[in-house]
């Protein structure tokens, strides 16, 4: 690791059951991706370094898995306290995920008044079965002051690096 000033950021991911949440976190933080799905039970965490050698900084972030079943709405909160960012996922093969988004959006925002948050589409490695148009995304990106998102894959990795290295930039850049 290149030496640098490191920043602790706390960075929350939500959307409902089945998007590919704890896969595209698994494949940020590991870089391995399971085709067999498991449910989150509350939460998990994953650690990983973005090194930005430009800035001469480090983020050393703490990606929280949260659970996007109803039965841990209550405490789901509890799991927001303190986070820097946050990313919503939706799959875009799946339309109801996508209506789910500004409930998700509404949820992050009751606990985490100031924080950058931006969306991942997840499932694009599944061409045939896309439901998604990008000006869908960028309609409800402007309905909600959304700053970006990026159209990923956990199965190939498409884009997973490149939405959280963005997502560290954003905020370190406001913390400075």
């Amino acid at each position: 690791m290149s030496e640098g000033k490191k920043y602790q950021l706390k960075v929350v991911v939500v959307g409902d059951p089945a998007v590919g949440k704890t896969s595209l976190i698994r494949r940020f933080a590991d870089d391995k991706f399971e085709d067999e799905y498991k449910h989150t039970i509350g939460a998990d965490f994953n650690v990983k370094v973005i090194e930005f050698p430009e800035d001469k900084k480090n983020a050393v972030l703490t990606v929280w898995d949260i659970g996007g079943q109803e039965r841990f709405e209550i405490i789901r909160r509890y799991y927001y306290e303190g986070s820097h960012a946050g990313f919503i996922v939706f799959d875009l093969t799946n339309k109801e995920a996508f209506q789910h988004v500004s409930n998700w959006y509404k949820d992050l925002r009751e606990y985490l008044k100031d924080i950058p948050i931006a969306l991942l589409a997840n499932k694009l490695d599944l061409k045939d079965g896309i439901v998604i148009s990008d000006s869908d995304i960028e309609t409800l990106m402007k309905e909600l002051k959304i700053e970006f998102y990026f159209k990923t894959s956990a199965k190939t990795g498409k884009n997973v690096d490149k939405a959280f290295s963005k997502l560290a930039k954003i905020k370190l850049e406001k913390l400075i």
